[in-house]
Order: C-alpha cells, then structure tokens, then sequence
C-alpha cells in the first residue's frame, strides 16, 4: 500500500501534527507512508521515522525565485504518476483536498 500523507504548511503546524503520522506509521507498518509538504519543512521529519520519504511541493512556485519543488499541473502530474492507494489531509484546507484529488 502506498499513502500520501498531505502535511501543514507550517512548522508548528507539523511538529503538532507528529503523533497522527505516528499513528499511521502503527497502523499500516508495511506501507509506503509519502509526506508531501513543502520545501521549507524538509527537515522537520528527518530522523524520526514517519515518512518513507518526502515530495515537495510549491503552490505558489514563480520561476526564476530559486523554488525547489513541484507547481501546478506538474504537480498534480508527479502525485498521479505515484499512484496512492489512500490520501491523509492533515491540514483543513480546500487546496489540499483538491491536489488530493487531482492527483
């Protein structure tokens, strides 16, 4: 099984959100666990085992700032490309409902 976890935009926001990925990561032992978030966050979960691994993502990405991660359509591209069995939304927003759904 392979889940996308959509993570909060801010760091608080994450380090408050730890113990339901924790929670996942009991639940479903074998799966993929995805953490997508953005750049900024990288290394908030590093080291703590809660995510297989990391897919950035930029809404407001505008070329030329240096931005490192996926926008728009290629964005939701790279999150059909993956192929999640299930989506968890932590943060209470549309947008990421949305790229849920899109991708």
């Amino acid at each position: 099984m392979k889940i996308a976890v959509f993570c909060p935009n801010w760091v608080g926001d994450l380090v408050m959100a730890t113990p339901a990925l924790r929670g996942m990561r009991r639940q479903y032992p074998q799966a993929e666990i995805v953490g997508v978030l953005r750049p900024h966050l990288e290394g908030v979960l590093q080291g703590l085992d809660l995510v297989d691994r990391q897919l950035w993502h930029e809404p407001r990405k505008t070329p030329g700032r240096g931005a490192t991660g996926l926008a728009g359509w290629a964005f939701a591209r790279a999150l059909r490309a993956e192929k999640f069995d299930l989506a968890l939304l932590l943060p209470n927003s549309f947008r990421s409902a949305w790229w849920a759904w899109a991708g």
